[in-house]
């Protein structure tokens, strides 16, 4: 399920990638004191009888580009849990009409409507980056042209593309775990993919800056024909691909 906020710019600054950390700390905010607050698990306290709830927002975006601050803008937030998305569609009525501050981006709130997105299809689009991290004991068997051999190295295009879709799948199956607390009967084997291009960026993450790669992944396919059937990709199409995905990584479109 997917809740979309109409935002009306205030101000002429721009929206970078660097203000993910301010939005997601504002989903956060409206989670305090709720049945949701352990998901901001900040001193790693996590409680095991309350699951993990996967959720992904998009950038800010407009018909109009990225530069716009004349024009509506919009902001998608996604999850597959339904109770969370309610929660906070229920939560922005009552800010309406009032400013929504995303450190110094504010925007006034026109309205805020909750919607599913289609699972029609046999391919996704990626509205925003994927993320994907490679452990050592995976890349190792690889023989990758590295000087140091970290604890796990973000996945760049001179690597195997086999390390790539491997990876979604292992970090997708671990995601549906968490959540429902059992494997997914059905697998999602991705066959084919178009990197728009990759870059590196400093983004500002538990108050301090941290590098990471992203791949603008511009389409994915999918072997299955009847995936509108396949609860493992019905859990993706919301909950979203890679990692970093509550920080606004790796949602999706059909």
């Amino acid at each position: 399920m997917r809740l979309i906020l109409n935002l009306m710019p205030t101000g002429s600054e721009r929206y970078t990638v660097s203000h993910n950390y301010k939005i997601m700390s504002f989903i956060y905010r409206m989670l305090e004191k709720t049945e949701f607050e352990h998901l901001h698990d900040t001193r790693k306290l996590f409680r095991y009888d309350k699951k993990r709830i996967p959720f992904c927002f998009s950038n800010v975006f407009s018909r109009y580009g990225f530069s716009d601050t004349k024009h509506k803008k919009h902001l998608i937030i996604s999850s597959p849990d339904r109770n969370l998305i309610l929660y906070m569609h229920a939560f922005l009525q009552k800010l309406i009409n009032q400013n929504l501050k995303f450190g110094n981006l504010i925007f006034n709130l026109l309205d805020a409507k909750v919607f599913d997105c289609s699972t029609r299809g046999n391919k996704i689009l990626t509205l925003t980056p994927i993320v994907i991290r490679i452990p050592k004991s995976i890349y190792k068997n690889y023989q990758l042209d590295i000087r140091h051999y970290y604890d796990y190295l973000y996945w760049r295009k001179q690597f195997p593309l086999e390390l790539f879709l491997n990876q979604l799948q292992r970090n997708l199956k671990k995601k549906y775990l968490d959540y429902y607390g059992k494997e997914p009967k059905n697998d999602l084997k991705f066959t084919n993919f178009i990197l728009r291009k990759q870059i590196s960026h400093k983004l500002e993450i538990h108050g301090s800056d941290s590098s990471i790669n992203f791949n603008f992944v511009g389409i994915l396919w999918f072997e299955d024909t009847n995936i509108q059937d396949n609860m493992l990709f019905r859990f993706t199409v919301d909950a979203g691909l890679g990692e970093r995905n509550s920080l606004g990584f790796g949602l999706l479109i059909i």
